[in-house]
C-alpha cells in the first residue's frame, strides 16, 4: 500500500512538471519578453509549484487515496488488488491536478509581474 502511494506521488509530481513546462512555454510564447522577464515567470511558476507541493501531497493521500481505493475495489473483481491500484491512480490524479493548478497560478502571477516590469522600464 505504501508503494502505491509513493508511485502516485512520484507520478503526480512528474506529470505536473511536464505539464508545467508546457504551460510556462505557452505563456512566454504569447508575448515579447526580455530575459529578466522570462526568468521572473519561470521562477514564479517554480515557486507556485513548491508552495502547492505540501497541500498536493496531503490532499492526494486523503482524498485521492480514499476515493481511489473505493473506486478500485468496486471496479475490480479482486477487491484488494483493485484497491491498491485505485490508491495509486487516485493519489496520482489529485497530486497532478493540484500541482498543475499551483504552477499555473505561479506562472500567471509571474507574467503579470513581468508586464509590470515592462511598464517600469
Amino acid at each position: 500500500m505504501f508503494m502505491s502511494v509513493a508511485l502516485g506521488y512520484i507520478g503526480g509530481v512528474m506529470a505536473a512538471f511536464l505539464v508545467g513546462r508546457r504551460v510556462v512555454a505557452a505563456m512566454l510564447r504569447g508575448g515579447s519578453f526580455e530575459a529578466v522577464q522570462r526568468r521572473t515567470v519561470v521562477r514564479m511558476a517554480a515557486g507556485g509549484g513548491l508552495v502547492g507541493l505540501l497541500p498536493a501531497l496531503l490532499l492526494g493521500t486523503v482524498v485521492g487515496g480514499t476515493f481511489g481505493s473505493t473506486y478500485g475495489s468496486a471496479v475490480s473483481s479482486d477487491g484488494a488488488g483493485g484497491a491498491v491500484l485505485g490508491v495509486a491512480a487516485g493519489t496520482f490524479a489529485v497530486v497532478a491536478l493540484i500541482m498543475c493548478v499551483a504552477v499555473f497560478i505561479g506562472a500567471y502571477v509571474g507574467r503579470m509581474l513581468a508586464r509590470g516590469q515592462d511598464a517600469a522600464i
